[in-house]
């Protein structure tokens, strides 16, 4: 089938415009992991900012503890806990080797 002159470049103008929309931006295994280890640095990056100003230094035995949650969620949810725990006695607790 032949396109006669305007609708020709008519069709191709679409064309190209609807393939631009329907791109999707491919993003590689490395990538990905690059930006969930961003995220988790920069919760655990909170966690001690938050404790810090609640409570004067932080250890680097927290530090290294915080280091070892990989679980997005559970960075979070520790975030909110270094927000209202009572002391930071109390948040060390919050980790299960703390109580061994």
């Amino acid at each position: 089938m032949t396109l006669l002159g305007n609708l020709t470049q008519q069709f191709r103008h679409e064309l190209t415009q609807f393939e631009e929309e329907m791109k999707m931006q491919y993003v590689t295994s490395m990538e990905r992991l690059a930006r969930k280890e961003g995220k988790q640095k920069g919760i655990r990056e909170s966690i001690v900012d938050v404790l810090t100003v609640r409570f004067g230094e932080v250890s680097d035995k927290i530090v290294t503890q915080l280091d070892q949650v990989e679980n997005i969620d559970m960075l979070r949810s520790t975030l909110r806990q270094a927000m209202t725990v009572d002391s930071l006695d109390a948040f060390v607790q919050l980790f299960p080797e703390a109580s061994e």
